[in-house]
């Protein structure tokens, strides 16, 4: 799914649905900060839906291993998915395997609710 099917940032109307991530929740007299920068942290990487750039933290210095991890992450760019592994997937192997998975399980679970969202009915709740 493609973001500007979703929505278009720079082209807002009033009463259209876009999708936003919560940043920074309401406190005192203001409200929450959002973004249109989806990102699902996980613990050995963060999944970045929209951008589909695969990177390795710059603290992981051994080239073998900054291959390995690139190359668990490279399938999902072709699905438009970026991904940044975390320093802390060096040398963790199957659990970092298994982490990553998840992540791409929560995301195909949000997608698949927009979906669901998009095809219902809009009724606007702006005056």
């Amino acid at each position: 799914m493609e973001s500007e099917e979703l929505f278009g940032v720079k082209d807002l109307q009033k009463g259209q649905r876009i999708l936003v991530q919560v940043v920074k929740t309401a406190y005192a007299n203001k409200g929450p900060r959002l973004t249109t920068d989806i990102a699902i942290p996980g613990r050995f990487a963060v999944l970045t839906p929209f951008h589909d750039i695969i990177g390795v933290s710059k603290k992981i210095r051994n080239p073998q291993h900054r291959r390995k991890l690139k190359d668990i992450a490279d399938p999902h760019q072709a699905r438009g998915l970026g991904l940044i592994v975390r320093t802390v997937a060096d040398g963790s192997g199957k659990r970092r395997s298994r982490t990553i998975l998840t992540s791409l399980a929560s995301w195909d679970q949000i997608e698949n609710t927009i979906k669901e969202i998009i095809r219902k009915p809009w009724r606007s709740t702006v005056p």
